[in-house]
């Protein structure tokens, strides 16, 4: 069985949640092509993954593509009871590396066409189907006290908060979030982070970090990287940067997800 990891924020709309893990995990990817990933979504009332990872989402120049793939198609083939391996990857969505598999998740709008079941069947294909088909299974979770993401992460192997470089939030998620994750695995990650902002990852460690929590790293703000997760082409936008030079404008949010993607690596496997 493969590892599940989860990516969460204790806010909604503040950490660049998907943002950061789309530039850590095909990061990853990048880094380690022998591990198969596969991205998907869980409680989200959005699209932002899928639109990121190559505008998959509803309103989409490929929304058909949504509508017959990822957990849509799943669905109706749990319904069917054919979820065998070749059905499961027929589902998915390739993304530019060979490594790499999105499988669009259950929004609100499908929880509404296919009822109560869907959340029993989703939980089913989740943790039994994918989490057994790939090495490496990557949720993207709404933010804040969603059930749902608070339920999942009590299913995976590691659980990823994202924070951003604020002290009420990371006070907010030690007093309102602790119990619900003080038996997993934590790893703490920064979005969009600003190197010189006084609320630094020092800080954080100094003031706030538990012992049982690993210091994951940062992805820094870039300003092309949040336009391309925008126009759907964050992979495209990390494969063109991967040997970028010392001296140009995307080295260091190269080297931050690299490093934060070595130090995800080492925290899941090793």
């Amino acid at each position: 069985m493969g590892k599940m990891i989860t990516f969460w924020s204790p806010v909604r709309g503040m950490s660049r949640t998907t943002s950061t893990l789309c530039a850590v995990m095909i990061s990853f990817a990048m880094q380690y092509p022998q591990y198969e990933v596969a991205f998907s979504s869980v409680g989200k009332e959005d699209t932002s993954l899928e639109d990121s990872l190559g505008t998959y989402g509803r309103g989409t120049e490929k929304e058909g593509l949504y509508d017959r793939s990822g957990m849509v198609a799943m669905l109706q083939n749990c319904k069917q009871n054919d979820l065998t391996t070749t059905r499961i990857r027929r589902c998915a969505l390739p993304l530019f590396l060979p490594s790499l598999t999105l499988f669009p998740g259950l929004h609100q709008k499908d929880m509404l066409i296919h009822g109560r079941e869907a959340e029993r069947l989703e939980r089913y294909i989740v943790t039994e189907c994918l989490r057994k088909e790939y090495d490496l299974l990557c949720l993207d979770l709404c933010g804040g006290s969603n059930e749902k993401s608070l339920e999942y992460m009590q299913f995976a192997d590691r659980a990823i908060i994202v924070l951003p470089q604020n002290p009420a939030i990371w006070n907010l998620y030690r007093k309102e979030y602790g119990e619900y994750l003080w038996k997993q695995p934590k790893g703490i990650l920064f979005g969009g982070y600003a190197a010189l902002s006084k609320y630094s990852m020092v800080q954080y460690g100094r003031n706030f970090k538990e012992k049982e929590e690993v210091m994951l790293g940062s992805v820094p703000w870039n300003e092309g990287y949040m336009d391309a997760v925008a126009d759907g082409k964050a992979v495209e936008f990390l494969l063109r940067n991967e040997n970028v030079g010392k001296r140009e404008s995307n080295y260091e949010f190269m080297e931050g997800a690299k490093k934060a993607a070595k130090k995800l690596h080492d925290f899941i496997f090793l």
